[in-house]
């Protein structure tokens, strides 16, 4: 899953020649002379594969400096890797985790048909983008937004996914509808509220219902 380095086909190709030659070669000048693609060849394999290294290195640091969860699964839905925020956000650590199904997160307010739906997106869109709740290891249940992905590479299949916990997002969400419908002094309906209020119970006057306005 990992960029690919690339190397010098033409130096490499020379070098393969130079060295399959170099047996018949007369005199260790000549032969001498002729390890020199190989040579060079080695040194560019040598830089390319420590390039590729350092850029793993690198998006791996990102990766666990990110405050998004991150799961990477594969074809059969096994966690194959995990970062530090997924851990922060869920309590499950990632020997807990990896080569388990994610819907050990599950925190069952989603039915069968939301879960196909998320299955039949991944397979022909390729992505899939919404919220989600899950259930931390502690057992409370949260709200997240979950962004996932399918990647073919190499014959395989893998899904990558990134959460971010919008527990204090949904808590300011409730905080604002509060507000909007109650005083903020008193806590007691305000206009707005009061408002709905009668209208709804007058539409439950005319079905028949007792007058409550409590």
């Amino acid at each position: 899953m990992w960029p690919q380095a690339h190397f010098n086909r033409p130096l490499i190709i020379g070098a393969l020649v130079a060295l399959t030659a170099l047996p018949w070669l007369p005199g260790l000048e000549l032969r001498l002379a002729a390890l020199l693609p190989a040579v060079l060849a080695g040194l560019d394999i040598a830089r390319q594969r420590r390039r590729q290294l350092l850029h793993r290195q690198l998006l791996e640091a990102a990766v666990h400096l990110s405050s998004d969860g991150l799961v990477i699964s594969d074809r059969h839905n096994r966690v194959l890797a995990v970062n530090a925020a997924f851990s922060h956000i869920t309590g499950y650590a990632p020997e807990e985790i990896i080569g388990r199904n994610p819907s050990l997160l599950s925190s069952g307010r989603h039915d069968e048909e939301f879960h196909a739906r998320y299955r039949q997106a991944l397979e022909v869109n390729g992505h899939w983008e919404g919220e989600v709740w899950n259930r931390r290891k502690q057992g409370d249940e949260y709200p997240e937004w979950l962004r996932a992905r399918r990647i073919e590479q190499g014959g395989d299949v893998f899904h990558v996914a990134l959460f971010t916990d919008i527990t204090r997002h949904k808590a300011r969400e409730q905080d604002l509808q509060r507000l909007g419908l109650e005083d903020a002094l008193t806590g007691l309906p305000n206009r707005r509220r009061l408002g709905d209020l009668l209208v709804s119970r007058l539409n439950g006057l005319r079905a028949g219902e007792a007058m409550d306005l409590a």
